[in-house]
């Protein structure tokens, strides 16, 4: 780790209060090993959890390396495609109730990884639709030959693009942000009139979460900076110029695989990192039925999914 990597105690990155009631410390990084104990802290202003010992801002970019899931090459089989086009297609069922039933169209993901969901979407929409992606570097993604998706690669704090979208999607974003309220209200910018944002967060009133306190697979420290439950994700859509329309929970295998698996190669003092050990897929498998009867007893879905549009 560089000599610049700095750890600080920071405030709430939704209201700035320094006021925050200690939860977890000497935590640690169970999925890529980067160096430093971290801690979560609750705001007593606002009650959202938060990483209250983090890098600071310039250190960020450094938490991700190439190692990091979203871009360490896959070599996907046909048993992991069909797994992740499953997940893909749900996604866009979803996307179109929320739509009714209509197809946008024009299409912005921001946080786009390494763009299997764009890749997907191009599959199967009709041609007239827009898809755009926007990725903090996107030269790790391969796009097919004659693709029509657009990539921007931006700051996510300086985002501005050239035009506006019907909708805005992000899968696991929002918990990385530093400043979501002022990440949100320049999202919210780029939605057309009666536009619809779609986000998708860990919840951490997830079941998994609290079997896995140190393990847990939306932990990802140090790169998640919020931990967000149904009224603090509301809350922060509502201050950043959205009115919430939904807020569910969602069957998210991962909640159990990727948990268990960080706890078993930490456990076990394994040099392989956690979604790339061969028990990872068996996991992802088994996962599925345990996070369906999860969801059946309790309302501690693993995922939370808000689809909020602008406010006026």
């Amino acid at each position: 780790m560089s000599d610049d990597f700095k750890i600080v105690q920071g405030s709430c990155p939704s209201c700035g209060s320094s006021d925050g009631e200690l939860i977890l410390d000497a935590l640690h990084d169970v999925e890529n090993n980067i160096q430093g104990d971290y801690a979560i802290s609750r705001c007593r202003a606002c009650r959202l959890y938060y990483l209250s010992t983090r890098p600071d801002e310039a250190s960020l970019p450094a938490c991700y390396d190439q190692n990091y899931h979203v871009r360490f090459n896959r070599s996907l089989t046909p048993l992991r495609r069909a797994l992740f086009n499953a997940r893909y297609a749900g996604r866009l069922r979803r996307l179109r109730r929320h739509c009714g039933g209509k197809v946008p169209s024009s299409m912005l993901e921001i946080g786009c990884g390494d763009g299997s969901m764009l890749i997907y979407l191009e599959q199967v929409l009709p041609p007239s639709v827009e898809l755009a992606g926007v990725e903090l570097d996107a030269s790790h993604i391969a796009l097919p030959a004659a693709s029509r998706i657009r990539l921007y690669e931006a700051d996510f704090d300086r985002l501005d693009l050239d035009r506006r979208f019907d909708v805005v999607l992000m899968y696991h974003v929002l918990e990385h942000f530093a400043h979501p309220v002022e990440n949100l209200s320049r999202i919210c910018s780029l939605l057309n009139p009666g536009g619809l944002l779609l986000v998708q967060v860990p919840n951490w009133d997830a079941w998994w979460r609290k079997a896995f306190p140190r393990h847990w697979n939306g932990l990802q420290i140090p790169r998640h900076q919020l931990f967000l439950q149904p009224p603090t994700l509301e809350d922060l859509c509502l201050r950043s110029g959205f009115r919430t329309v939904k807020i569910s929970g969602l069957i998210d295998p991962g909640d159990f695989a990727v948990s268990v698996c960080n706890w078993l190669t930490n456990r076990l003092r394994l040099k392989t990192l956690p979604r790339q050990a061969w028990f990872y897929m068996p996991m992802v498998i088994l996962g599925g039925g345990v996070a369906a009867i999860t969801n059946l007893v309790s309302d501690r879905a693993g995922e939370l999914e808000a689809v909020a549009r602008p406010a006026g």
